[in-house]
């Protein structure tokens, strides 16, 4: 039986409390607004439902606290959570759902006074409408809003509209297409959803309205939405009409989540959930070798102006290379430099990551600086002319300069260790030829190259026959398949 992905919906009481059966039994009561739940210190496989709030439509219906998985960082309605810990939900049937009851009827009703906003963690799977009952069945509930991601990973979104522009109203989806701003949802992704509700600034027609954010960013704009929440306003807006079956709540009275997802730090509030902010996250490319001050994320609200100074630094014989942000090249800088600062201004609109590169520092010939002086070979000034005279030496008197035993994989600063052929035979009808190399002690490992010729005089002399990985000391290659009543020639080629 296929199974469908997440659908999310904020929706008044009044269908939803007798959807299915449990609820209307007296369990755990309900909760008060503001309420939050992050789902820590509860045992991993436990049952959600009937504890807490919470409730199942169905018998068949599950509600599991699980591990969360892997956010990856896009801002936390608690952030002070530990976010170990989420539920994983799954309802088949069209009229079932894991719902969190709320009283929000103690602050709003009859009156409304607050508005009221849900900030929650969902991991959405991707939704196909075609045919599906439980997309279907939302009109019938009366929800405010709902919401599900297509199989695009295109939000949708269930509200009404004003078809006279006389507070006349009715109900429909509205895909909300993506952009360059806005992205699609990944079908494994983690994102934050922010709906605020205003049940109180529609003096004229009394309508109610919501927006919705993903990821702390700026609210959807839709040609059915208004620039504020007041029938008299233009649209191309962010404020969406509640669905036209619940104008009379000026309230939140449950959260329902049907389908199958994850779900973590759900928060329901009163008043706003604060300006959309975004975060400046620094890091650097090695963290062994380099750092950047600061090293915590940094928050702004959209559309400030800010300037963030951050210190990238390398430790010795490397160097700061570049700084990256979004993954963009800003500019490369000298070899010699350890330690640079970078200015990050920026008109928040979107998150912005800066990323220091540190890279290591090389002679002339490509020899690293940090190999050289680990073998004693430089006083290690900084100097590139003491590194450049120092690959360019032979120390050990073996014939080969010591930028050519890093290559090589041997010991400058040993005449016995020299890459060369020491060995070459036949057994059981192949080929081998022995020689000493290594990885330079961590330095060079790519693998080396065999080659192969029948004829020296021949053109080319010789052709590539494999590779094999590097091993220190001897390292052996064996042709099973060699040439038949020709001599065969080998040479093995090192690079860096």
């Amino acid at each position: 039986m296929k199974k469908y992905s997440l659908i999310a919906i904020v929706c008044a009481a009044s269908a939803i409390l007798t959807a299915g059966s449990v609820l209307g039994q007296d369990f755990n009561g309900v909760n008060e607004i503001g309420y939050t739940n992050t789902f820590e210190g509860l045992i991993d496989g436990s049952q959600l439902t009937n504890q807490f709030g919470w409730y199942i439509g169905s018998t068949d219906d599950v509600a599991i606290v699980t591990n969360n998985g892997d956010y990856g960082y896009v801002g936390y309605p608690v952030p002070d959570a530990t976010h170990e810990n989420a539920i994983y939900f799954e309802t088949v049937t069209a009229s079932g759902g894991v719902s969190n009851l709320l009283n929000g009827a103690a602050i709003n009703d009859p009156i409304a006074v607050a508005n009221m906003y849900i900030d929650i963690m969902l991991k959405p799977g991707r939704m196909d409408p075609e045919g599906n009952r439980l997309i279907q069945n939302v009109a019938s509930n009366a929800a405010q809003m709902a919401a599900y991601v297509d199989t695009n990973g295109v939000l949708t979104l269930w509200h009404a509209i004003d078809t006279s522009g006389l507070g006349n109203l009715s109900n429909q989806w509205t895909t909300l297409y993506t952009d360059d701003f806005i992205k699609p949802i990944g079908s494994s992704e983690w994102v934050r959803v922010t709906v605020a509700f205003d049940f109180i600034s529609d003096g004229t027609f009394y309508q109610h309205y919501f927006q919705i954010r993903l990821n702390n960013n700026q609210p959807y704009t839709n040609a059915e939405a208004f620039t504020s929440p007041d029938l008299s306003t233009p649209k191309n807006g962010t404020w969406f009409l509640c669905s036209k079956d619940s104008q009379s709540r000026t309230y939140i009275s449950a959260l329902t989540l049907g389908g199958m997802g994850m779900a973590d730090d759900v928060v329901v509030g009163t008043g706003s959930p604060g300006a959309p902010t975004y975060k400046v996250v620094p890091s650097v490319n090695d963290s062994v070798h380099g750092a950047i001050s600061p090293s915590t994320m940094s928050s702004a609200t959209i559309g400030d102006t800010t300037t963030i100074v951050f210190t990238i630094t390398a430790t010795d014989y490397w160097h700061v290379a570049n700084v990256q942000t979004n993954g963009l090249d800003v500019f490369v800088v000298d070899m010699d430099n350890t330690m640079m600062s970078y200015a990050y201004t920026g008109t928040f609109t979107e998150a912005t990551t800066v990323k220091g590169i540190v890279k290591p520092s090389m002679a002339a010939n490509g020899t690293p600086w940090w190999w050289l002086a680990q073998h004693s070979l430089t006083n290690g000034t900084g100097d590139n002319s003491d590194f450049n005279a120092a690959e360019a030496a032979d120390p050990d008197g073996d014939l080969m300069i010591s930028g050519d035993e890093f290559v090589g994989g041997t010991d400058p600063n040993n005449r016995n260790s020299v890459f060369t052929i020491f060995k070459q035979g036949q057994s059981g009808g192949s080929n081998y030829v022995e020689w000493l190399g290594g990885t330079s002690s961590g330095g060079a490992s790519s693998p080396y190259l065999i080659w192969i010729s029948t004829n020296l005089l021949g053109s080319p002399k010789f052709a590539p026959t494999g590779t094999i990985g590097r091993v220190e000391g001897t390292n052996v290659w064996w042709d099973t398949l060699p040439p038949v009543g020709v001599p065969a020639f080998y040479k093995v080629n090192a690079t860096n």
